[in-house]
């Protein structure tokens, strides 16, 4: 996957745009962390899964020999809190950015930001940035 965004990076001088332009500052090592960081949250999140579905699944048919009315009870209290859990999670994103906005170059972001607003102002659409 580094491989690939280096190569698109390299790939027409684009590296030589941003370089002559000093919008970004090390380029090359922002991507190698984007990097790092969405494969290291895909395999948590993928482990996560699959050590859900094995607990489900060994847990079930326990409880399932145990009880089996509970086991439904059970089953409807999960499915209730998981819709409360995707309900409030729908805030995660921007509590991630907000994480994440100091480590940024604030000067950037305040550009980024500034060019975009008369953007859409000059193309009269109103969008809060």
């Amino acid at each position: 996957m580094t491989s690939y965004y280096m190569d698109r990076y390299f790939k027409n001088r684009i590296y030589y745009n941003i370089q002559s332009q000093s919008l970004i500052d090390n380029p090359d090592q922002r991507i190698v962390d984007d990097v790092n960081n969405f494969t290291n949250t895909a395999l948590e999140f993928a482990l996560a899964l699959f050590n859900a579905a094995i607990d489900l699944i060994s847990f079930s048919g326990i409880l399932y020999g145990i009880y089996p009315p509970l086991f439904v009870v059970l089953i409807v209290y999960s499915l209730g809190g998981t819709a409360i859990s995707v309900a409030f999670g729908k805030v995660t994103p921007m509590i991630f950015c907000h994480q994440l906005f100091p480590c940024s170059n604030f000067s950037l972001f305040i550009d980024c930001r500034n060019r975009l607003m008369t953007f859409y102002i000059s193309q009269n659409v109103f969008c809060y940035v």
